[in-house]
């Protein structure tokens, strides 16, 4: 496109109009096919169809890529060709034919989530050491990010990327503390759901202890606006002076830098696995099962630890109340209602879900 008298800058922003993650991952597909042009001594920018199917059959056959995979490959090379060759890379039929023979061979594999219990998790962080995070010191700084990050994850109903765009700056608390809200980063870019001409929502995340009698403590432990006050104040002193601590959520310890949004992702796993490692009495009786069928079930949480944050916590926009309760939470635990009811409400989807109306 530079040949054709568009400028470097124009251009760039034309073929790198995703996400940053996704733009990583397109750049290092395209990498892969210029070193095989390199071995066969293919011209990469010009090559035949016939050299384009012998490169998709070098990565199903050399590169045992699954099909999802090379499919993603050809839409790089469509991209990346479009401009300055005649091949029509992403509507070719043989191509298309050439894919659909890979899936037959090698069809597309079910990643299995592990199935744990929310209700559990949640049961979890109303008792030590998550709580109480009133008393000075009596919680750890790593206990509190973990559980503010997760109420923050569920009572927005946003993905992680989302959350990890934030800045501080843009929180912002109620007069009466009724809610809080907050909106990402006008640079963050996220990988769907959005027309690139609209502006991102803020994200409105209501209290629990405004609804609630005040001899509930349990349920008020679960309020997201009472951790992320608690750990904005907690992570003050971090703050100050620090112009690389401008996200609402920072690192744990004093490197320099923001917290990496694949931080995060560790930190929800992090919590998830603690609180089935290290499971309580009354959370056991919640389940009804035993101390070590729970902690053998944090096994398979570390098997299948590379399982993205946003699949783990099925994170959604529900319209309703009873849609989050017929279906989404239903994915996630296989609680019944009387274990509901002890529960108490939660904020989820940007709304709060109260155990009454279950």
């Amino acid at each position: 496109m530079i040949q054709q008298g568009y400028s470097e800058k124009v251009v760039q922003r034309i073929v790198t109009p995703q996400a940053k993650s996704s733009t990583e991952v397109y750049d290092g597909q395209y990498r892969v096919y210029l070193d095989w042009c390199r071995q066969e001594g293919v011209q990469h920018d010009n090559p035949t169809l016939q050299q384009v199917t012998l490169y998709l059959q070098y990565l199903f056959d050399v590169k045992k890529y699954e099909y999802s995979t090379i499919a993603s490959h050809r839409s790089v090379l469509s991209s990346a060709l479009k401009d300055h060759t005649d091949l029509n890379i992403g509507q070719s039929e043989i191509l298309t034919d050439l894919l659909r023979s890979f899936r037959r061979e090698k069809p597309p594999r079910s990643h299995c989530q592990p199935e744990w219990d929310l209700a559990f998790i949640l049961w979890s962080l109303t008792r030590p050491p998550f709580e109480d995070i009133k008393v000075p010191g009596k919680v750890q700084l790593a206990h509190l990010a973990w559980k503010t990050l997760f109420l923050t994850l569920l009572a927005s109903g946003s993905r992680r990327g989302e959350i990890h765009a934030i800045k501080k700056k843009s929180v912002k608390f109620a007069e009466n503390n009724e809610y809080v809200t907050m909106t990402p980063s006008p640079e963050f870019i996220p990988k769907s759901g959005m027309r690139r001409s609209q502006a991102l929502k803020p994200i409105k995340i209501y209290c629990l202890c405004d609804v609630l009698p005040e001899k509930e403590k349990e349920d008020r432990a679960l309020c997201p606006v009472r951790c992320l006050k608690k750990y904005l104040e907690t992570t003050k002193k971090a703050r100050k002076d620090r112009k690389d601590r401008r996200l609402l959520f920072i690192p744990l310890t004093k490197k320099k830098g923001e917290v990496h949004k694949n931080t995060l992702s560790s930190w929800v796993r992090k919590l998830i696995l603690f609180c089935y490692q290290n499971p309580s009495e009354a959370a056991c009786e919640l389940l009804g099962t035993r101390t070590h069928d729970i902690r053998g079930f944090a096994h398979s949480l570390t098997f299948n630890a590379n399982v993205p944050v946003e699949d783990l916590l099925q994170a959604g926009s529900w319209k309703s109340h009873t849609v989050f309760t017929s279906h989404y939470l239903k994915d996630l635990t296989e609680i019944d209602t009387e274990t509901l009811l002890r529960l108490g409400p939660i904020v989820a989807g940007q709304k709060i879900v109260l155990h009454s109306k279950i």
